[in-house]
């Protein structure tokens, strides 16, 4: 079985043709018209050069996929980054300011949600923190209170086929009340 493939290539240009363009006496204005008059043959003595080691490959021109992702800030970024500086933002959100403090991000977002949001923002644009943290939640103290209503006794839930622990509202409570007492008078009665 035979294949195609050789480890010694032939030269498809002498040396001192590729030297002639590409080597260190080489003649730019005869490597230039020649680029310029016939690009094929400019193109594969250069590869022939590259093979030599006269020069080195090309490098791969940029495009999309390879260009360096810029940042770019929005008009409320920049309006943050100009009020607050990074050192300001990482006080407020680096640990320290997580402590439980006085000045940490959650006192401030309770009291000034404003400036809270504008910090945030810069903290953001410094790359302090992700887009998608959360902001804090405020608990408001609400009082403990019972839900609305009680629960019924035993004996009236048997009465009406509820289940025992029914909790019911005082407009519930008044109409069963006016349902069972007819009916209890009726019982006594007889």
């Amino acid at each position: 079985m035979a294949t195609s493939f050789n480890p010694f290539p032939q030269r498809q240009y002498p040396k001192s043709q590729t030297e002639a363009l590409f080597g260190k006496k080489s003649d730019a204005k005869l490597a230039q018209k020649t680029r310029i008059e016939n690009p094929a043959l400019y193109e594969s003595i250069r590869k022939q050069a590259v093979a030599d080691g006269l020069v080195s490959e090309r490098p791969v021109p940029y495009s999309a996929w390879r260009m360096p992702s810029e940042r770019k800030f929005s008009d409320a970024e920049i309006a943050a980054r100009a009020k607050y500086s990074k050192a300001e933002c990482q006080e407020l959100f680096g640990k320290s300011g997580q402590a439980g403090g006085t000045n940490n991000a959650g006192n401030l977002f309770k009291n000034d949600p404003a400036k809270y949001q504008a910090m945030r923002t810069a903290a953001v644009s410094y790359n302090l923190i992700p887009e998608s943290q959360p902001a804090p939640k405020i608990h408001a103290d609400k009082p403990a209170t019972e839900p609305e209503g009680f629960v019924l006794s035993d004996a009236i839930a048997d009465k009406i086929n509820l289940p025992h622990g029914t909790r019911v509202t005082t407009e519930q409570f008044a109409k069963i009340t006016t349902i069972l007492n007819p009916v209890s008078n009726a019982d006594t009665k007889e």
